[in-house]
């Protein structure tokens, strides 16, 4: 009798989840719907991709990085990094800023930081350019007392995107060597170093650069909670519109289911859920004796305009082209770059390399900033599928 229970309350459980994902509705609207405005749909991935960092990455950070800087300072033998790992699409500069700014200034930390906002565009001297970011090292091991090494350790460097230090090409990786050697070499400092999961993985593969490293913390993937408490502020300014069936009691079942399914599609990684959560977002559609309120929806603000939200789902990759796939893999690698190194990275001409991007970009697989490109992140699942099941050389997210 109990299995019997257990069976029904199964079969039932998945059944009304199963409703839920196949309403087209999902928020029992049950009014026909229209794409929102295109300049609400700016607004809001604008306000997606402003939003902080997560505060459960930031608590994660925190922590790890309190603990294995104090066992540093502390014991002459810990070891003196900390690499922090995250998916190719996570925004690991501004985590880093916004989590260890107070703490460093509290705890009189020496730091310097690698404060690159893209790749350098002279990738040859990229370990030149290190040096000079991050100050000459002390080199070789010191012989004095453990007493004397743990007062001289205050200074912290800071390398908060690794994969910016080098390129997929011939004498591409001078720099991450430089900059293995110099932690191996010099405990008198602290690294705290970010670096994209794919990234990682490949360093490891061609330069085994884990061995070297000490402590590592890999972001876990947000859940369904905390996703909804990262996109709070911009949901709380929204004027969505329900069913007048649903009571606060449904609407709150909505959200949580709502934002279940959102983490699950996204893996949890934030700046793949922001992006697939406000292409989610519709509104109600004029009836045709108010047709003439259809220039008043495309004129309204984003407090003003009524909102429906959808079932979440990922975009479908656009056809790929063998050569679309290196390039797709290339661009999440190395975390964005620029035309001049994504062609280089590829062994192609420029001009070959520009076709494929304006279709891959016309398809909304890729954005583009002046001349920097990056993957989009709402694809960034799909894609992340394809490329494993094609032996590409793909770092595992958290799920």
């Amino acid at each position: 009798m109990v299995l019997e229970t257990i069976k029904f309350w199964y079969r039932n459980t998945q059944a009304k989840s199963q409703d839920w994902l196949t309403n087209p509705e999902g928020n029992g609207s049950g009014k026909p719907t229209q794409n929102l405005p295109v300049d609400i749909t700016r607004q809001l991935q604008r306000k997606s991709e402003e939003l902080p960092t997560a505060i459960a990455h930031q608590k994660a950070l925190k922590d790890s990085f309190s603990k294995a800087f104090e066992n540093w300072r502390s014991d002459p033998e810990a070891p003196n990094s900390l690499v922090v790992l995250g998916s190719p699409t996570d925004r690991l500069p501004l985590l880093f800023c916004e989590t260890l700014a107070t703490q460093i200034e509290r705890q009189w930390i020496h730091e310097r930081s690698l404060d690159w906002e893209r790749r350098p565009s002279d990738y040859a001297s990229l370990s030149v350019q290190l040096k000079q970011a991050i100050g000459e090292t002390q080199i070789g091991f010191s012989d004095e007392g453990s007493t004397d090494i743990l007062e001289k350790r205050q200074s912290l460097v800071i390398v908060p995107q690794l994969e910016w230090c080098f390129l997929r090409c011939i004498e591409g990786l001078e720099a991450i060597e430089l900059l293995r050697e110099m932690i191996f070499t010099d405990s008198s400092r602290f690294w705290l170093i970010g670096c994209n999961r794919w990234s990682w993985q490949y360093f490891d593969y061609v330069s085994k650069l884990s061995a070297y490293l000490g402590d590592r913390l890999s972001l876990p993937g947000l859940n369904a909670e905390e996703l909804k408490t990262w996109l709070d502020p911009i949901l709380n300014s929204l004027n969505f519109e329900f069913s007048e069936e649903f009571d606060e009691e449904k609407i709150d079942k909505f959200w949580q289911q709502y934002f279940s399914y959102l983490a699950h599609l996204s893996s949890g990684i934030p700046s793949v859920a922001g992006d697939v959560w406000w292409r989610s977002l519709v509104c109600p559609q004029p009836s045709e004796d108010e047709e003439e309120k259809s220039e008043a929806i495309a004129e309204s603000s984003l407090k003003t305009i009524k909102i429906i939200p959808k079932i979440p789902k990922l975009p479908d990759l656009p056809s790929l082209l063998p050569e679309d796939r290196y390039l797709l893999y290339s661009l999440l690698l190395h975390g964005g770059m620029s035309l001049s190194h994504l062609a280089l990275s590829l062994g192609e001409s420029e001009t070959t390399v520009q076709a494929r991007v304006h279709f891959l970009w016309l398809a909304d697989a890729i954005e583009r900033k002046k001349d920097f490109l990056w993957v989009n992140p709402a694809y960034y699942p799909k894609l992340r599928d394809l490329l494993d099941s094609n032996n590409f050389l793909v770092g595992k997210d958290n799920i």
